[in-house]
This record gives structure tokens, sequence and C-alpha cells, in this order.
């Protein structure tokens, strides 16, 4: 039972581990976005002349970009398969612990019960002898 629970709890902190792992790519990801979106823009603004020279360099920091965000993303992908499985394992382990929680106190059940008949077997027998003892004592007081 105790395997079950500390299993249990290794999910969740794996399940929580993961989840800080896929934000944390996510944040990386979104930041990356903005930072080339920023610098697209910036590069707007500029004048013809200066802005031809920095958009050769944005086209080639672009391809960059473009190879980072997609690790990123197969990051993310891999990341959220490992969480949808440790989600799989956490409730086959938790159904797991449901069913020998309920396994036991049935047993429990089972064991009052039988507990209960046998010192109701018990009474029953006191109550028998106890009978019988004063039945032999009247019969003796009858026939004195």
């Amino acid at each position: 039972m105790n395997v079950t629970r500390q299993r249990e709890f290794a999910l969740r902190l794996r399940l929580q581990q993961l989840s800080r792992q896929t934000e944390a790519a996510r944040q990386e990801l979104a930041q990356r976005k903005h930072s080339l979106d920023s610098l697209l823009s910036d590069l707007g603004k500029e004048d013809v002349a200066e802005r031809l020279a920095r958009q050769e360099l944005f086209m080639a920091f672009s391809a960059v970009c473009r190879a980072q965000f997609d690790r990123l993303t197969k990051k993310i992908e891999e990341l959220e398969a490992k969480r949808a499985e440790t989600i799989a394992r956490l409730k086959e382990t938790k159904a797991r612990t449901e069913t020998l929680d309920r396994l036991r106190q049935e047993a429990f059940e089972a064991h009052m019960k039988e507990q209960l008949k046998l010192e109701q077997q018990q009474f029953d027998q006191s109550a028998q002898i106890t009978f019988a003892g004063k039945m032999i004592a009247e019969s003796k007081t009858v026939n004195q």
C-alpha cells in the first residue's frame, strides 16, 4: 500500500516537473518570437539604404531562428507526450490505490462481521450453559 502511495507521489512530482519544463519551453519560444517580431518592426522603421544591409542580416538570422523554433516546438511536443504518459500512469496508479483501499476496507468489514459472529456464538453458548445450569438446579430443588 505504501509503495503504491509513494509511486503516486513520485508520479505527481514528475508531472509537476514536466509541466514546468513545458511552460519554460513555451516561454522561451514566445520570447524568441517576440524578439524576432520586434527586430522586424524596427527594421521597417529604418531608411531604405540602411535597411537593405540589415535586412540581409535579418534573413540569415531568421533562418537560424526558424531552426530554434522548430527545435523548441519539437521539445514542447515531446514534453507534452511525456506529460500525457505520466498522467495515464498516475491515473492507473491512483485507481490501484483506490482499489487497494476498497479491498482493505472490505477485508476489515468482513473481519469485524466475523468477530461479531464469534462473539454472538460465545454469548449464545454462555447463555445456553447458564440456562442449562439453572434448569439442572431447579430440577434438583424440585426433586428434593
